[in-house]
């Protein structure tokens, strides 16, 4: 009975030794997952942050693109308006310049008028002499 209890002693012993040996490997293992987890969790992050800022440097420059169309935009309609308005300006000026001269060419075409029947009642008036 003694060896039967020896033997039962040891093999709880063997038992409660692999058990601890289990136990260690287990532990090691979660330590080890864990740390992978943290680092997995720090990667993730990071990734984030980079992600993040790119996304921001990204909506920076599209807004200053954006302002730089529009602001390109603005000094195109200036312009336009400017030419438009000088267009309109000359246009003025030159339908003032062909007013008068149609004014003038009246004013020719009435004088020339007045001259040739002057001439016409000169020419009567030599031609009875």
């Amino acid at each position: 009975m003694t060896e039967r209890l020896e033997l039962q002693s040891r093999d709880q012993m063997g038992e409660a030794s692999n058990m601890n040996k289990r136990y260690e490997k287990e532990r090691e293992l979660n330590e080890r997952l864990s740390e992978e987890l943290e680092i997995l969790k720090q990667e993730k992050e990071r990734k984030v942050l980079d992600l993040q800022a790119k996304l921001d440097k990204e909506r920076e420059n599209f807004n200053t693109r954006k302002r730089e169309v529009e602001q390109r935009a603005a000094r195109a309609e200036t312009k336009q308006t400017q030419l438009m308005l000088g267009h309109e300006a000359e246009k003025a000026t030159w339908d003032t310049k062909m007013t008068e001269f149609k004014h003038q060419i009246d004013e020719l075409k009435s004088k020339n008028d007045r001259l040739q029947a002057n001439l016409e009642a000169k020419e009567q008036q030599i031609g009875r002499l």
